[in-house]
């Protein structure tokens, strides 16, 4: 078995027990970077409903400077803006990185 099969069976073993906080750190640099640049433009889409499911990637693949982006498209709904409200916080508390 190889390193890269080895890396998508756990993904996709991850995905199914829907644990996105192991499995988006295992994922190669590469496919993490890809994954933000999606999730930083849905994040400004206009439907609300896409930009949520952004946020929350970001939270888990965004880095620090990407609360300001956030912050500045935050949902007015109380419900929907928390999701944003979460992330924000999650990335300000994120070391920064080399």
């Amino acid at each position: 078995m190889t390193e890269q099969t080895d890396v998508n069976d756990l993904t996709y073993a991850l995905w199914r027990k829907r644990h996105p906080e192991l499995m988006f750190p295992a994922l190669p640099l590469e496919s993490r970077s890809a994954l933000r640049d999606v999730a930083r433009r849905l994040a400004v889409a206009p439907a609300a409903l896409r930009s949520i499911g952004a946020a929350v990637t970001l939270q888990y693949v965004g880095q620090r400077e990407d609360a300001e982006l956030l912050e500045a498209h935050r949902p007015q709904d109380d419900v929907l803006g928390k999701v944003f409200d979460d992330t924000v916080l999650a990335l300000r508390n994120r070391p920064t990185q080399a």
